[in-house]
């Protein structure tokens, strides 16, 4: 018996190289028991027996020699130089936190 129901014919260690390559993508435990049919309290405990970092409150969790290249300004920098924006891919904004401030603290020359 396999361990997904939805794909009898893998073996229980592709299924769970799958999940884990899935949620390293970034997707949701509700995303990923979606998808192949186990209970998401199942794929919780499958990722923490193979000892994958489980993220919080939807943020990625990532090392940080990462790098990013910045929307605006194009240079790569870690990711401790972009804003926590949980919305956004790895958990981090688009913009670097230098490039932002530019942003928010525009001058207006219409005097």
């Amino acid at each position: 018996m396999s361990l997904s129901p939805r794909y009898p014919t893998y073996t229980d260690a592709e299924i769970i190289e799958w999940i884990v390559k899935l949620y390293r993508k970034g997707r949701t435990l509700d995303y990923i028991s979606a998808k192949s049919g186990i209970d998401k309290y199942k794929v919780r405990r499958l990722l923490l027996k193979d000892g994958v970092q489980l993220r919080r409150r939807g943020r990625a969790i990532t090392s940080d020699t990462e790098l990013r290249r910045c929307k605006d300004c194009g240079t790569e920098q870690p990711l401790t130089a972009f804003s926590r924006d949980i919305k956004h891919h790895l958990g981090r904004g688009y913009r670097c936190k230098s490039c932002d401030n530019l942003r928010r603290t525009k001058v207006s020359f219409d005097e």
